[in-house]
This record gives C-alpha cells, sequence and structure tokens, in this order.
C-alpha cells in the first residue's frame, strides 16, 4: 500500500475532519476524493463529479469544434459516428 497516496475521508451528514493512524503514519483527511475515477464526498453530493465530466465534455467538443462540427465536406452519418466514438464515452 502506498501510504503518501492514502486517504481517509468521513462520510455523513456531519462534516469535518478524521484523524487516522497507521503504523506511526497521520494520514491525510480530505472532504472529496477521487475512487475509481469518481469524485466521491463525504456528504454523498456529486458536484464535483457532474463539474468534472461537464469540463471534459465541453473540452472535448471544443477541439472537435474546428476539426469536424465545421468541416463541410463531412456527412451527418460520419460526424454522428465521431460524436458517438469521442464525445458519448467522455459524458459518462
Amino acid at each position: 500500500m502506498n501510504w503518501e497516496k492514502t486517504e481517509v475521508m468521513k462520510a455523513g451528514r456531519e462534516r469535518g475532519h478524521c484523524c487516522v493512524e497507521v503504523m506511526d503514519r497521520k494520514l491525510e483527511s480530505v472532504e472529496v476524493a477521487k475512487y475509481l475515477g469518481i469524485m466521491i464526498s463525504g456528504d454523498g453530493r456529486m458536484e464535483e463529479e457532474i463539474r468534472s465530466r461537464i469540463g471534459k465534455v465541453a473540452r472535448v467538443i471544443g477541439v472537435l469544434n474546428e476539426l469536424v462540427w465545421k468541416q463541410k465536406e463531412m456527412s451527418r452519418k460520419t460526424i454522428r459516428k465521431v460524436y458517438n466514438a469521442i464525445v458519448v464515452p467522455t459524458r459518462v
């Protein structure tokens, strides 16, 4: 286990930090943590995760704006395939 990367989070309605020590190491207490690629907050809210996903999708759409959406030569079918292949997986 990598103790430098290990964090603890108090979950529930009451906010606050908790103090946990393992083998004389004090673990960092956080209010929001990333676990399996998802932002989790101690109070169960998803605002951070939603903001993160919106930001990722906005960046992808911004890049594709010039490369794909504004191309007159591409058919709607091709544009739809690009959207389904790149944008949809980003927002999920």
